[in-house]
């Protein structure tokens, strides 16, 4: 099984930050993260794919752990760890992909097609809101 931890940079507004990945690597877009590697944890991961992908020196501290999704993708089962970043940050630095951009979720189901798990996601970022 394959496993990848993500993180969805969310605004004050109600938008995520996507990334860009036309000309990158399939999907057209997608959250920013990726693979575990050998020997780490989720959290490691993230940290690590963070500074990779946008340059940013997060801690434990900045991120919600909001829970995993086991999907299919590819043909292979894969456990998704997702992480939340509260920000008001409007610029990223995007050192993989395209670049990205803030939207809706609304706005974000669409781009997410055909392996749209966008609500799935969706609902622990509200389990989560709610909470708080």
């Amino acid at each position: 099984m394959r496993q990848k931890a993500l993180l969805i940079p969310l605004n004050s507004e109600g938008k995520i930050f996507i990334q860009d990945r036309t000309d990158y690597k399939p999907p057209p877009w997608g959250f920013f993260g990726g693979s575990i590697e050998e020997g780490e944890n989720h959290l490691e991961a993230i940290l690590r794919e963070t500074k990779e992908e946008l340059d940013l020196d997060l801690t434990k501290d900045d991120l919600i752990y909001m829970g995993d999704l086991h999907t299919e993708y590819d043909r292979a089962l894969t456990e998704r760890y997702f992480y939340l970043y509260k920000t008001d940050q409007v610029d990223f630095t995007v050192l993989e992909g395209a670049g990205g951009k803030w939207v809706t979720f609304a706005e974000a189901e669409p781009l997410f097609k055909p392996d749209n798990k966008l609500p799935e996601i969706v609902e622990l970022i509200q389990t989560y809101t709610e909470r708080k």
